[in-house]
């Protein structure tokens, strides 16, 4: 496996990474039931070695480098997870944690782009060279809210491929759990498929530890007259990174991405978004909103794909970002390509920090310097939250906010 961008330093930890990793794996497959066919996993484990791990040379990871964190990582390998049923503690779960070890095989299903233009994942291969089939495979055919959560285990890798058709018609809501306890690497890849005149809300919770890396990939594909809703929290990790790619195959499809990072301490978080309008009359939306402070780093790229065929397409994307630290960076890249002429398309980005008359207005007022910081920015951030329908989940992101301004001394 080669690397370009690095160091001899760097290149030679990172070596010494691959083969600790090739150890694990070695005694993974020696660890699986007599009757479990390896030879795929092993050729998935070649092909991953092969292509190497996503970096600067990629146009979509230019701003993180997987590679140079994993340099000094050590991880036992689990057997893909998830967990995924109706009740928030899955007592009447649909699917709990399917290791993949079952009758179904998904591999063909978990096959999902994790950049445009496509090509093959090293990623997706680490997946495959764990297990061929999927954790969770379920058709949603109800008006329901559904659970999905992930058994990664401290100090070990999870790779699960978790497969969901939401049938015609079906109105639901998903809420996602990231979990990723201390010195752990959640790598999941989650297909999502809406039928005609489906709408589904998906919301993602993102709680990891300091010591955590988590890639994460979405990859959904929206029919006639159906809607996907994505909302997104996260805190960050010492690497974390979520892509999410939507294509918008039918006629009146509709993609709304909406994304709250809130970053402190030398935390990493990178979303990459990217919608495909394959279709006339197709509508989406990217709002992001990122409060970075401390030393955090936080990279947004956000981009619109519109297809000759895709006239009367109306794609918006929108990034805000307040700095609370000098030593704070962000990133935010939106990018439009367009090949129709009948669109109606913008982008945009501002950055900046709290408005300095706007925390003397507000002190003349009887606020105090925490009290009037706390107000602008639940400001900044408060059209966003509003939009979460779910209370569960409202009451969870508000309390993850309230967390983030009490350390970041706002309150």
């Amino acid at each position: 496996m080669t690397r370009s961008g690095i160091n001899k330093k760097e290149r030679e930890g990172f070596g010494s990474f691959i083969e600790r990793l090739s150890n694990a794996h070695t005694e993974y497959l020696n660890g699986l039931p007599s009757d479990v066919e390896t030879q795929m996993l092993e050729e998935g484990f070649s092909r991953f070695k092969k292509i190497g791990l996503p970096g600067k040379q990629d146009e979509y990871w230019k701003y993180s480098d997987l590679a140079k964190k994993l340099v000094n990582k050590d991880f036992k390998l689990q057997v893909p997870s998830a967990s995924f049923g109706l009740d928030r503690d899955f007592k009447n779960q649909s699917e709990n944690n399917r290791n993949s070890f079952d009758d179904i095989n998904c591999q063909n299903g978990c096959v999902v782009s994790l950049n445009r233009p496509a090509k093959e994942s090293s990623l997706l291969q680490l997946s495959r060279s764990l297990s061929t089939h999927s954790a969770i495979d379920h058709v949603i055919d109800s008006d329901k809210c559904f659970y999905l959560r992930y058994g990664t285990q401290a100090c070990s890798l999870n790779s699960p491929c978790v497969n969901i058709k939401v049938a015609d018609g079906v109105q639901a809501t998903l809420i996602e759990d990231l979990e990723c306890p201390d010195r752990s690497w959640l790598n999941n890849i989650l297909s999502i498929e809406l039928g005609e005149g489906a709408h589904l809300t998906h919301y993602v919770r993102s709680t990891q530890a300091d010591t955590s890396i988590l890639t994460s990939h979405i990859s959904a594909e929206v029919g006639n007259q159906s809607v996907y809703e994505v909302f997104l929290l996260n805190e960050g990790a010492e690497f974390s990174k979520i892509n999410i790619d939507v294509t918008l195959k039918g006629k009146y499809s509709e993609a709304n991405i909406k994304a709250l990072n809130l970053l402190g301490n030398e935390l990493h978080q990178d979303c990459t978004f990217y919608v495909a309008h394959e279709a006339e009359d197709t509508r989406s939306k990217q709002t992001i909103r990122n409060i970075a402070a401390d030393k955090s780093r936080l990279i947004f790229q956000g981009k619109a794909y519109v297809a000759r065929q895709a006239q009367k397409t109306d794609a918006q994307q929108m990034c805000k970002s307040v700095l609370l630290s000098r030593m704070a960076e962000i990133n935010a890249k939106p990018e439009l390509e367009i090949y129709a002429d009948d669109v109606l398309c913008a982008h945009g980005a501002t950055c900046g920090e709290l408005d300095e008359e706007a925390l003397f207005y507000l002190k003349s007022r009887g606020l105090n310097g925490l009290e009037a910081r706390t107000l602008l920015l639940r400001a900044f951030i408060q059209d966003l939250l509003d939009s979460v329908a779910d209370e569960e989940v409202y009451n969870v992101y508000e309390a993850k906010l309230n967390a983030f301004l009490v350390n970041r001394g706002s309150i």
